[in-house]
């Protein structure tokens, strides 16, 4: 019974936060803040994060780095992992065997960071591809009924996106998987040094850090 309450609590809290992120988004008040991001970090521990959840299903992630992309890049870290999350999540959602692949490439022509997320989940055809980027839709009546969800994940990402000045777009075929490419630009920039020469730290100094998630 606790495990079914903690379960709908999870599930009305992912949906409240949804509605107020996509909300903001088309009320314009939605804002993003470019700082130096380590990007491949970023993908790497959302993959992390979210591996139990895959190993539960018997799926393998894979992380593929290109080595053109930059240790960091001036990119808004949040809306990135929002996006990352996203995607990964949906892919493991919709994936039933084999598994599911991070690709993180960066064209420096351009500046265009791109995620690709390739599953070899149930796929899609033309006209359900046409509509999972609509508030509150997904494939069909019994994709919800099958996996669940509020449909509002592949929204608010392709805005996010859009927001950072790139796209989101998918290819898909029933029964073989799915790819979505999420594209933003993303220049290189200084990593940030938290320290630098000597300090005069003491062995085995305590820190408490408290945040409000």
């Amino acid at each position: 019974m606790l495990e079914t309450v903690r379960r709908n609590g999870e599930h009305l809290l992912a949906l409240v936060s949804e509605i107020l992120d996509l909300s903001k988004i088309e009320a314009g008040r939605m804002e993003t803040d470019r700082v130096p991001t380590d990007a491949i970090g970023c993908v790497r521990d959302v993959a992390e994060s979210l591996g139990a959840q895959a190993r539960g299903k018997g799926l393998k992630i894979a992380v593929e780095i290109s080595d053109r992309v930059p240790p960091a890049m001036s990119l808004d870290p949040t809306r990135f992992r929002q996006i990352v999350v996203n995607l990964l999540g949906n892919a493991i959602k919709f994936t039933e065997t084999g598994g599911v692949t991070l690709e993180l490439d960066h064209e420096p022509d351009g500046d265009l960071l791109t995620l690709r997320v390739v599953d070899t989940g149930i796929g899609m055809v033309d006209s359900e591809m046409d509509r999972i980027f609509e508030p509150f839709r997904q494939a069909d009546g019994s994709t919800t009924r099958r996996f669940g969800g509020t449909g509002l994940g592949l929204a608010i990402s392709r805005r996010l996106c859009e927001m950072l000045g790139g796209s989101l777009t998918v290819q898909s075929r029933s029964g073989t998987g799915s790819t979505f490419s999420a594209m933003v630009t993303a220049a290189p920039a200084e990593a940030a040094i938290f320290m630098e020469g000597k300090t005069d730290v003491p062995t085995g100094l305590r820190i408490l850090l408290a945040e409000d998630g």
